[in-house]
């Protein structure tokens, strides 16, 4: 049996104030924290250092702070939701006994 095969558009990132769109050579500061700098979207948001989760980021262009969650963007939401249900489906194994008379 195939397992179903499932396609998903990636997740569109900006910045839900201003639309801006971070680019890869964009970093942030775990601060106040321990100071490291690293690309937060690389991460959802979470210091690599020191594992603070960071619930809201600052955008670099307008300089507003926005939930970090809230920065990303799906242009379908319906497949997303079928995503996540065929994957949290749970899966039924075939079961083989070997019986003895």
């Amino acid at each position: 049996m195939n397992a179903p095969r499932v396609t998903m558009n990636l997740m569109k990132i900006f910045c839900p104030k201003c639309k801006w769109k971070p680019r890869r050579h964009d970093l942030w500061a775990c601060h106040p924290g321990c100071g490291h700098i690293w690309h937060t979207f690389d991460t959802r948001g979470q210091c690599p250092a020191c594992r603070k989760q960071w619930r809201d980021t600052a955008c670099l262009a307008c300089s507003r702070w926005s939930k970090h969650e809230d920065w990303y963007h799906d242009d379908n939401p319906d497949e997303t939701l079928r995503f996540v249900e065929l994957v949290s489906a749970p899966v039924e194994e075939e079961v083989t006994a070997n019986a003895t008379s």
